[in-house]
């Protein structure tokens, strides 16, 4: 654009894109807002994917609930697979009743298989382990 083509101009004043040209009169000066930056969904999709990913692979370890006694025993450690799984299957059961309870199952479901899983246990005899503090 030359200065000739140009039609916002401040009244009284020099035109702020020619300023060796003097501003139209009755001409205000309409200048565009700054544009921001294109917001991209991509870093909040992968900041999610990452908590997801890391939430699920958390849970994936064997837990082995504070129970006194000799943990490498056959009697325990079969104890412990059957408590794994039934409690594993009834919270997975109890957590697919709903939908919001099956949306929010990653968060509220593997603490609910550890308390299934120590009251399973203590159901079988054993007796929990002292809390230190």
């Amino acid at each position: 654009m030359t200065c000739v083509n140009l039609a916002a101009c401040q009244p009284g004043g020099l035109d702020p894109r020619c300023p060796d040209r003097p501003a139209q009169p009755g001409v205000t000066n309409l200048t565009l807002a700054p544009r921001r930056p294109e917001f991209s969904i991509f870093p909040v999709k992968s900041l999610c994917l990452c908590f997801v990913l890391l939430t699920g692979l958390s849970a994936c370890s064997p837990y082995d609930p504070p129970i006194q006694g000799d943990h490498a025993t056959d009697k325990y450690k079969d104890d412990l697979e059957k408590c794994r799984t039934t409690s594993r299957e009834a919270v997975r059961i109890r957590n697919a009743d709903t939908p919001w309870t099956w949306i929010i199952s990653p968060f509220t479901g593997p603490p609910a298989v550890r308390a299934a899983i120590r009251s399973c246990m203590q159901g079988k005899g054993y007796v929990p382990a002292k809390e230190s503090r």
